[in-house]
């Protein structure tokens, strides 16, 4: 086996939710004019794992220049999280991702890592029935690499023989901080394992 522990992005990795939050931001944003909306859009696709937070709080500092408060973040996120909640429990699986887990499961300790807030994660795993299947799930705060090193600290392995499954610049940064392999669903990239979907992801994991 090549590795002693497996950490799961779920945006896009788990759960084909990206365009849904790609959506909710822009909705979220749009009372601030077309083009901050379509702004926070092309941050939120350059910076997939960064929390909501963040993403919003660049909005207000560095697209539309007006202060940011903590009054702001919670409205802003409250409204986020009433456009994308219920469509986050019903829209499909990541092709293989169900396969790679019943695969893994009981084979090797499976845990996720994302950049979404921790109470929804669980709410979501639970209403998907998937939190049987890990150990541990954890959401931010605090951000991406801290969590992924979580998984690994909980796990008690090693990081060089852990695998981050990611599917964002902000998933293979964090892997490559805590030191743990990296394995990307999306553009093949010649540098590392990257594929279309996870239908090879647990042949990958289990075969030296």
């Amino acid at each position: 086996m090549r590795f002693d522990l497996v950490i799961f992005d779920f945006d896009g990795v788990l759960g084909e939710t990206v365009e849904v939050k790609t959506r909710a931001f822009y909705e979220t944003a749009l009372p601030f004019g077309e083009d901050a909306a379509r702004r926070l859009v092309d941050y939120h696709r350059a910076h997939g794992g960064v929390s909501r937070v963040l993403k919003f709080e660049w909005l207000f500092k560095e697209a539309l220049r007006k202060p940011w408060t903590q009054e702001l973040s919670d409205a802003l996120c409250a409204q986020f999280a009433s456009k994308v909640r219920e469509r986050m429990v019903t829209e499909p699986m990541v092709p293989g991702a169900m396969d790679a887990l019943e695969t893994l499961y009981g084979r090797i300790p499976l845990c996720v890592a994302t950049g979404m807030p921790d109470e929804e994660l669980h709410f979501i795993l639970e209403k998907r029935g998937l939190v049987r299947f890990f150990f541990a799930a954890h959401g931010t705060p605090p951000a991406k690499a801290e969590l992924v090193a979580r998984c690994v600290r909980e796990a008690g392995v090693k990081p060089e023989r852990a695998l981050m499954v990611g599917d964002s610049i902000t998933d293979f940064e964090a892997a490559e901080s805590v030191g743990t392999a990296f394995y990307g669903r999306g553009p093949v990239s010649p540098a590392h394992p990257w594929h279309e979907d996870l239908t090879r992801l647990a042949r990958y994991v289990l075969e030296e």
